[in-house]
């Protein structure tokens, strides 16, 4: 473990629009490019996973003098999903072998398998609670989405819909609603009452094809609800100039979700060559995503109806994901380096 302490605001940059203030505090040298990362309920452990089949659990008490890096094995695949319950008991976790995983964390040691089962016919790219934390969704290469009673770690329901690959899956803060965005960023609305999709919403500017290549570009990866559930932020990439060579453009379509329509497409500014990873609405009007790319790591800011940024923080390496703790005042960000990261983070 190291401590940093750069800090940067929307002060540093001309015309900052929002008073934001990311301060980076500590990293974690993990060792294998990272993917996911998540707190635990308590915000006393971090977890981490990526390109192997370990998952890492990093504590974060302050006490904390040295590197404590514990590793945890269970998948025989890169671990692409990982979502802790509220109650602390749980962690649950997916990956490209298919298997969701039950982790139990009680005893407050080294996580422990509880269930395991094989939940899809190929990777798993995404798993998310439901607000009430009794039902876990997943989805992945195999077009479905997968159902589960949490407690009981039972299949409750297997929608289909999509015709291609699902990256991102988000309940509406209402709980009686779903939503998963596939390759070509097609955003399938499901009733879970019916376990039928009422909708699909489109995103265009989201989506091309390499005819040179037979590519989809881009895909859903990013999809997140505001607080009240009226916006629906999905990310992706808006330009693709040589999506082999690492020459894309990132950007954001939000919708208004009981109209259907769009209401504010996103770009960045200087069109920094990075592919979004995860995003969070930071209220009801800030849209944080996080990025990695050839153009390098950031943490970037949107205002939920302005086209442009109003704050661009750069991270010292490409970022795979974030994610934001209860307060939302602290966000980690997992790297392509082996490190996760730590920074303190202040909007309004």
């Amino acid at each position: 473990m190291s401590d940093t302490a750069k800090t940067s605001t929307t002060e540093d940059q001309p015309g900052g629009a929002a008073p934001v203030t990311v301060q980076a505090n500590t990293e974690h040298n993990v060792g294998k490019p990272l993917l996911r990362c998540c707190f635990d309920a308590s915000e006393t452990n971090i977890f981490a996973a990526g390109q192997d089949r370990h998952i890492w659990q990093i504590p974060l008490t302050a006490d904390e003098k040295k590197e404590s890096v514990t590793e945890i094995e269970g998948h025989d695949g890169w671990v692409m999903a990982l979502a802790p319950t509220d109650d602390g008991a749980t962690l649950l976790s997916g990956g490209t072998d298919g298997q969701l995983i039950w982790w139990s964390l009680e005893e407050r040691a080294v996580p422990r398998v509880s269930k395991r089962i094989e939940a899809h016919d190929g990777w798993i790219r995404d798993l998310t609670l439901s607000p009430d934390q009794k039902l876990l969704a997943t989805g992945g290469n195999d077009g479905t989405v997968k159902i589960w009673d949490v407690a009981e770690a039972k299949l409750v329901q297997t929608m289909k819909g999509h015709e291609y690959h699902i990256y991102r899956i988000a309940f509406h803060p209402d709980g009686k609603q779903l939503v998963s965005g596939d390759l070509t960023c097609r955003i399938q609305c499901w009733d879970l009452d019916s376990g039928k999709s009422v909708t699909e919403l489109k995103t265009p500017s989201l989506h091309r094809i390499d005819k040179n290549h037979n590519l989809h570009l881009g895909g859903t990866r990013g999809l997140c609800f505001d607080h009240g559930g009226k916006y629906l932020a999905v990310s992706g990439l808006r330009a693709a100039p040589n999506y082999l060579g690492g020459n894309v453009q990132p950007g954001n379509v939000i919708l208004d979700f009981a109209k259907g329509e769009i209401h504010q497409e996103q770009k960045t500014k200087n069109n920094i060559e990075t592919v979004p990873w995860e995003s969070f609405f930071m209220g009801d009007d800030t849209l944080a995503v996080a990025m990695g790319g050839k153009g390098g790591g950031y943490l970037i800011f949107w205002n939920r109806d302005k086209e442009d940024e109003f704050y661009a923080h750069k991270l010292p390496d490409v970022a795979r994901d974030m994610a934001v703790n209860a307060k939302k005042n602290r966000v980690a960000t997992a790297h392509e380096d082996g490190k996760l990261r730590l920074s303190a983070l202040k909007i309004g």
